[in-house]
């Protein structure tokens, strides 16, 4: 089986790293709002697409930008990234967090997204299936309700934590809560085309690209 390669690129200034694997057609994955159970479960794709998984700003190995409060922000820096990698066209393939800035950069550049598959991408709302309020949550409890089977996720975590893994997941959490608290406090949460509220569904709708989710 194919396995990643890491690469590195400056996108205006901000240190970005992606693991890529494979040829043909550009297959990018944006990941959730952690990194620690890794990329793995991409790279059987590799076989039929060139895969490409990107860490986030101020995720994993990719550098910070503290000026990046909202969905729109990482739009931005996907499309200075995509244009590194001469990347016109793509799939995408948006996880939890990833969903949402899938969802978004798909609503803003709906020209560029072949196909859009979203996988229990936040924001979308379903009052019989309500989503974790993870904000309200204390701490101790997020880990273990983050999959349906925590079996999955526990071989990815280390028996003892030490301080530098304790301090990046810290730096994800403030990461991924400043673009949540933006839109909290945002007038605009999704309710027109390419504004970057969390609604999940509008962007959708707004992305006239075959989706799945």
């Amino acid at each position: 089986m194919t396995r990643f390669v890491r690469e590195e690129y400056s996108v205006d200034g901000v240190k970005t790293v992606l693991h890529a694997a494979g040829s043909g057609e550009p297959l990018v994955v944006f990941h959730g709002a952690g990194t620690v159970d890794g990329f793995d479960f991409a790279e059987p794709w590799a076989e039929k697409f060139r895969v490409i998984v990107p860490y986030h700003p101020g995720f994993g190995q990719s550098g910070d930008d503290p000026t990046f409060t909202n969905m729109h922000d990482y739009v931005m820096h996907y499309l200075g990234l995509f244009e590194a990698l001469d990347i016109d066209k793509l799939r995408l393939v948006g996880i939890s967090l990833g969903g949402w800035l899938a969802a978004q950069f798909a609503s803003e550049h709906n020209d560029r997204v072949k196909k859009l598959v979203l996988i229990a991408p936040a924001g979308m709302i379903d009052p019989e299936h309500p989503a974790l309020d993870i904000l309200a949550t204390p701490g101790e409890e997020v880990v273990g309700k983050l999959v349906s089977n925590f079996a999955v996720l526990k071989g990815k975590l280390p028996a003892t934590p030490s301080i530098d893994f304790i301090a990046d997941r810290y730096r994800e959490s403030t990461t991924v809560a400043r673009p949540v608290m933006a839109t909290t406090t945002s007038p605009m949460r999704g309710s027109t085309c390419g504004a970057t509220g969390p609604k999940t569904p509008a962007a959708i709708h707004c992305s006239r690209v075959p989706t799945t989710a």
